[in-house]
């Protein structure tokens, strides 16, 4: 009798400390994970940069939201991946057709992330080209929030107000 209870201690007492050593997640942050976040911010500009929208729309989440301002300093919300799609092909189609480019430099790009969700507070100013003339810089802040989605992060939230 003794033994078999002893034997159930032991046992017992096993299965904590295994239990113990498994890593269960975490709510700390994670610098690795954030400094993934953070290069999926520059590709993001970068891709602005490029007119590539559909680069831009594809790291969109399918029921993301962005709070923006548009070229005539109008506030701008967009939801669904249709909805931004659609906005940011407009922005592309403008640029494109008065013969402009844009140049962000990003200043300060701050992540805090875990596994599966993280945001980030990023400080830009943004030159644009057309016809010869340069504007700018104008200066921006954004927030954004991602989430992984099968592996991949994915923009949930997009927020960008004037800096200065």
């Amino acid at each position: 009798m003794y033994r078999t209870a002893f034997c159930a201690a032991l046992l017992m007492l096993a299965n904590t400390a295994s239990a113990k050593k498994q890593s269960a997640p975490s709510s700390a942050w994670d610098p690795a994970v954030a400094a993934e976040l953070k290069a999926q911010n520059e590709k993001m500009f970068a891709d602005l940069d490029a007119g590539n929208t559909d680069a831009l729309t594809n790291m969109m989440s399918s029921d993301g939201s962005i709070y923006d301002i548009d070229p005539n300093n109008v506030p701008v919300a967009k939801r669904g991946a249709a909805e931004i799609k659609a906005y940011m092909d407009q922005i592309t189609s403008e640029m494109k057709a008065a013969g402009g480019t844009v140049k962000t430099n990003v200043v300060r790009n701050d992540c805090y992330a875990v596994a599966v969700m993280g945001y980030c507070a990023v400080e830009f100013d943004q030159m644009f080209t057309s016809g010869g003339n340069t504007m700018g810089p104008m200066k921006f802040r954004a927030t954004t929030v991602a989430r992984k989605v099968d592996g991949t992060w994915k923009w949930e939230h997009w927020h960008g107000s004037w800096r200065e």
